[in-house]
């Protein structure tokens, strides 16, 4: 099963600070656009071991320049476990 998807969209990150001074709280909200790709553990490893994850972050940073690029490998701990 392959579960190699992406997605495009923006999150709020919510950044707290706190002043102990005063004891009071100060939120800061921010946007954040990110695109998320999600992958199989085996095709992840392929990608690293194959030297073409480098390829694959400088062309998403191409098309989407100024978007944070996340990864997601299902199943990573385990699959690495079982090598």
């Amino acid at each position: 099963m392959k579960l190699t998807y992406s997605y495009i969209g923006s999150v709020q990150l919510i950044l707290t600070i706190m002043y102990i001074a005063m004891y009071q709280l100060n939120f800061e909200e921010y946007n954040a656009a990110y695109i998320l790709f999600v992958f199989e553990a085996e095709e992840f490893a392929a990608m690293v071991s194959d030297n073409t994850l480098h390829t694959h972050i400088s062309a998403t940073q191409a098309q989407y320049p100024g978007f944070i690029i996340c990864y997601l490998v299902n199943k990573l701990k385990w699959y690495l476990n079982k090598k």
